[in-house]
């Protein structure tokens, strides 16, 4: 992903329950740990380019967070490439691989 010329490397997993979007743009929104983003922006850097999202998930029936637009996201799945401009991401305190095997959550229309 990039912001400003910064490239953040992650691994995502593909999330085929994610439906969330973005409700005034309709953007889908892939959800990230923003524990993983701290070390190359602070939370003011990524204040600048925020939306609140609402959403709904497994044992909470409703709740808001920030969202950020980000200038690209690039995703590789074998040898098969896709570049998606100005991705809508979801930032979640708290983690959301148990193990650390991904630090993000794929919207599920991303590699359609």
């Amino acid at each position: 992903m990039c912001l400003r010329e910064v490239t953040v490397p992650l691994t995502a997993l593909l999330d085929t329950g994610n439906f969330l979007v973005e409700p005034i743009s309709g953007k889908p929104v892939s959800v990230l740990e923003e524990a993983y983003l701290l070390p190359y922006f602070s939370r003011k850097e990524l204040a600048q380019q925020f939306r609140l999202i609402p959403y709904r998930s497994v044992g909470r029936s409703h709740g808001v967070m920030q969202g950020v637009i980000f200038d690209r996201m690039d995703l590789q799945k074998g040898r098969k490439k896709k570049s998606i401009k100005e991705p809508m991401i979801g930032i979640v305190r708290g983690t959301i691989s148990a193990n650390g095997a991904y630090q993000m959550l794929l919207h599920s229309d991303l590699l359609s």
